[in-house]
């Protein structure tokens, strides 16, 4: 007799949706009944949670917004950036499920390594016929400068990843597999933390393994792989990244930071003596490891693409040389078209004398006429994919041919009698739909499940315990991401329980090293010197703006001599056009092009030191918690809430201000002071140095400051008014502003407090012999006796100068890499 559903069971039943005909349900069984582990899931939330979907759909969208999760969709030419898109709901993978799927995607893994090592080897498969060498050789993804380069252990492939589906009858089939550089692994663990955290309770009741060892896992085994590159000393692995501007830039920075592995561009490296380098403010220090995320042909432009200016000249050579463990190899491009897929049942019964454990979709290469001539007829039930996917000149999106009106479908018949190799056939298969959240609704979307396999030091692959199940918001035919579909955390059930499992690696089986600090390639330092300065201007014209726009109120009651010299410091500093009316002759237009410039990306003002923020930041993402790009975002939502009045816009500004003054303190109070942080603290030291000094030589005359109003604008650009007023009780004289302003060095923003802060850092940086004499010899402040108004303007210039030249000489000693590096090995 069939149990009634209990309470939460009963809910989501009811409340689901049912599939389109002809898909396999992943909620309920063929009783219309839910799966059991739908029916765990629902009664461990019951029927409180189940109606709070559009609370958690809403936690899950701030948390995306917190963290500033993105991805990139290029569009005519331009990147846009969009947030993240998760759907509050899991996919749910029985243990039984997940051993069939583990064992046949170990199986496929071993089987693509295999491949590669006879294409680029003895080329058996060829000489065969079991793999057309057309698929191979005339394949843009085949790298001929990789024949007979041998990595190291013969290990292609070190993490790979599946794309998977259920058909209508409930069958697991591989419909496609990333061997280059696959994406999604950093994005999987931001699902997992953002939706374990939403229901811990279902989440531990319901024994789902977790995946934090499998990330241990894929570090400890490039290590071990490197040790005998390194020899004795400990290896050093990188994550290399096309930089802020990849569509899955967000994961490379995540992952970096969460592997604890440097983040480099092409540009950080060198090629040296048949080794790799990363350059570093210490000098080059070897790589031993690198885990890639940019595509084959752009990694070496000397030996593949030779526009490319993201890879690395001399880098295939290194992997000739075996003086590299390269994740993954090059050369894998041509086992990802869909035509490899119908000859690998062959390949698999030749190479490991077995069947495939999970099928391929089943696909007909068009470039052979007898397959061709068998599907023509069937061609209506077919999706025509690009041979040669992921190479634009030959490439295509997937043609769904139900979908086709009968011309169109006569049109396609005849564009692939033109060139047929260029086409593949795969059978349509009506993926699985599962359960989601849709605008206050439980609906089933059609889902695909991108599993990953990551290498043992056995020679086998380990599935990662979960994945990142995409579904198709739009079209049920197509799941994309970069189409509008979203994402699911994909919840595995273990078969035992789950108390903190150890990976395969044991922590015991390394070798012990000496912790080591952080390199800081010098790309990064640029970046982080510069974050300094433009935080630091951003805070100084924020202040200023205030100011600006508080005497733009007062109208006629401002000083003649105040308005001239403030004005003149507005322009010197970009707040307004030159050719902008003073203070003194028209209030209301100066405060219209101050408001206009301020939040202008283009301008040299605010809005500009914003922008520069973001850049050089998202450039050093992986040094930095996601709070500082929340942050970002609260401060440029301040920015647009300027308006056209002066006291409305002095709110936003002080938001402004507060969020900016968060971000400081974050980078303050959090990071560790090792090299990122002194190139930052630098950066803003001479930054303030230069504002600072600015605003002294316009404000510091003795007609200016003989209005008390002057004083306290100065007072406040200082960001100083509170400490003056304590220790001078409102007794504004210029022997107590010289004294607060300039030679306390208990005042942070004082000159003589600022070039002790700079030097301070400076003596930190690796081999600062030159610029280090010369800010000692001139950071210095004349004795308090000989400073008088008339000397002030001019000794202000001369800091001004010489916190620019500061600025050029740290560029170019650290940055432009004028002087020969040092090699670590």
């Amino acid at each position: 007799m069939m149990q009634a559903p209990i309470a939460g069971e009963s809910c989501l039943l009811s409340a689901a949706a049912p599939v389109a005909l002809g898909h396999f349900d992943e909620l309920r069984d063929s009783s219309m009944q839910l799966r059991p582990m739908w029916q765990r899931f629902a009664n461990i939330l019951g029927d409180d949670q189940l109606a709070q979907f559009d609370r958690h759909e809403h936690t899950i969208t701030r948390a995306i917004r917190h963290h500033a999760i993105s991805y990139n969709v290029y569009q005519d030419q331009a990147a846009v950036s969009r947030a993240w898109s998760l759907n509050p709901l899991p996919f749910l993978v029985s243990a039984n499920d997940w051993k069939h799927i583990a064992d046949g995607l170990s199986q496929r893994a071993m089987l693509l390594n295999q491949i590669l090592i006879d294409a680029y080897g003895k080329q058996c498969l060829l000489k065969e016929g079991l793999l057309p060498a057309a698929l191979v050789h005339a394949h843009p993804g085949y790298l001929r400068s990789m024949y007979g380069v041998t990595p190291v252990n013969d290990l292609y492939l070190p993490v790979l990843a599946f794309d998977i589906a259920r058909g209508p009858d409930g069958q697991w089939w591989v419909v496609s597999q990333r061997c280059q550089s696959p994406s999604g692994l950093g994005y999987m663990l931001e699902n997992r933390h953002l939706i374990a955290k939403l229901f811990p309770q279902a989440f531990k009741a319901m024994n789902i393994q977790r995946l934090a060892d499998s990330y241990r896992q894929l570090v400890q085994n490039l290590i071990w792989l490197a040790i005998p590159l390194a020899q004795d000393e400990a290896p050093r692995l990188a994550l290399l990244t096309a930089g802020p501007w990849s569509e899955t830039y967000f994961e490379h920075a995540y992952l970096a930071a969460y592997l604890g592995l440097p983040l480099v561009t092409g540009s950080d490296l060198i090629v040296q003596g048949d080794k790799l380098y990363l350059k570093t403010l210490q000098g080059l220090q070897r790589l031993h490891g690198l885990l890639r995320r940019i595509d084959d042909e752009l990694l070496d432009p000397l030996e593949l693409r030779p526009d490319s200016s993201l890879g690395v000249p001399g880098l295939i050579q290194v992997l000739r040389a075996k003086a590299l463990v390269l994740a993954n190899a090059p050369g894998s491009g041509f086992l990802e078209s869909p035509a490899v897929q119908g000859f690998l049942p062959a390949i698999a019964k030749r190479l490991l004398g077995e069947d495939l454990k999970i099928p391929s979709l089943h696909s007909w290469w068009c470039g052979e006429s007898a397959a061709f001539e068998a599907i023509e007829p069937l061609l209506k039930t077919q999706v025509i994919k690009p041979t040669y996917t992921g190479f634009k000149q030959k490439s295509f999106e997937p043609i769904i041919a139900l979908n086709l009106a009968k011309h169109d479908l006569a049109q396609l018949r005849e564009k692939i009698k033109q060139r047929p190799e260029q086409f593949t056939a795969q059978t349509y298969l009506p993926f699985s739909q599962t359960i989601t959240w849709q605008a206050q609704g439980f609906v089933p979307k059609t889902a695909l499940v991108r599993v990953f396999a990551i290498t043992n030091p056995k020679g086998q692959w380990d599935l990662v315990p979960g994945g990142m199940t995409r579904i198709a918001n739009v079209d049920p035919h197509v799941v994309s991401i970069g189409q509008g579909g979203s994402t699911l955390d994909t919840w595995v059930e273990s078969s035992s329980i789950q108390i903190g499992q150890e990976s395969d690696i044991s922590m015991s089986a390394l070798p012990v090293y000496q912790a080591r600090s952080r390199p800081v390639s010098s790309r990064s330092a640029e970046h982080l010197f510069w974050l300094g300065r433009y935080s630091e201007r951003a805070e100084h014209l924020g202040r200023l703006a205030k100011e600006l726009l508080l005497m733009s109120s007062q109208g006629d009651t401002l000083e003649p001599c105040l308005a001239k010299a403030i004005t003149a410091l507005a322009k010197a500093q970009a707040l307004v056009d030159q050719d902008t009316p003073g203070l003194a002759q028209s209030t209301a237009v100066f405060a219209r092009s101050l408001l206009a410039k301020l939040a202008d990306p283009k301008a040299l003002s605010l809005g500009f030191c914003l922008a520069s923020i973001d850049v050089n930041l998202k450039s050093t993402r992986d040094l930095f918690p996601s709070d500082h790009l929340r942050l970002i975002q609260n401060m440029r939502d301040a920015i647009q809430k300027l308006g056209d009045s002066s006291l409305a816009s002095i709110d936003s500004l002080d938001e402004f201000s507060l969020q900016l003054a968060a971000l400081q303190g974050l980078q303050s109070d959090r990071m560790t002071r090792d090299l990122s942080w002194r190139l930052l603290s630098i950066g803003r030291s001479i930054e303030r140095l230069i504002c600072m000094s600015e605003t002294i030589v316009y404000m510091c005359h003795q007609d200016v400051l003989q209005s008390s109003r002057a004083f306290e604008a100065l007072l406040n650009i200082f960001d100083s008014i509170i400490t003056y007023r304590v220790r001078y009780q409102g007794d504004y004289k210029a022997t107590g502003l010289v004294e607060l302003l300039i030679i306390d060095e208990a005042n942070p923003r004082a000159i003589a407090a600022i070039m002790a802060q700079s030097l301070q850092a400076m003596a930190w940086l690796p081999n600062p012999s030159e610029i280090f004499l010369e800010a000692q010899h001139k950071l210095k402040i004349p004795v308090p006796e000989i400073i008088g108004m008339r000397e002030l303007s001019g000794l202000a210039m001369q800091w001004s100068v010489l916190g620019r030249e500061l600025s050029d000489l740290i560029g170019a000693q650290y940055f432009s890499h004028i002087q020969t590096f040092r090699t670590n090995a």
